[in-house]
């Protein structure tokens, strides 16, 4: 399925990102309000599945050679990202 969009490639690329990361937030921003209470822990842990799952997925979809750098640099945003979602959930 091709899809026609007026985005060039690279802008996709960021948008698709900052969409993760919004999602990873957001979902983070949820548990911990939700659980009350560990709200880095709560959160960090969202945006570690968050990326694991969108990872595997890909894997599954896009068989390319996996990019243990690239894994990496999106586990560490993502733990933080989802860290920081998780401690204003906890806190407003």
């Amino acid at each position: 399925m091709v899809l026609r969009t007026t985005l060039a490639q690279g802008n996709l690329t960021s948008v698709m990102t900052w969409i993760g990361q919004a999602s990873i937030l957001l979902g983070a921003f949820y548990a911990a309000r939700k659980a009350r209470s560990a709200g880095i822990v709560n959160g960090g842990l969202t945006g570690l599945c968050y990326v694991a799952v969108t990872f595997i997925l890909g894997a599954l979809i896009f068989p390319e050679p996996f990019n243990f750098a690239l894994f990496g640099q999106r586990l560490l945003v993502g733990v933080i990202v989802g860290a920081l979602g998780g401690t204003a959930g906890v806190s407003l």
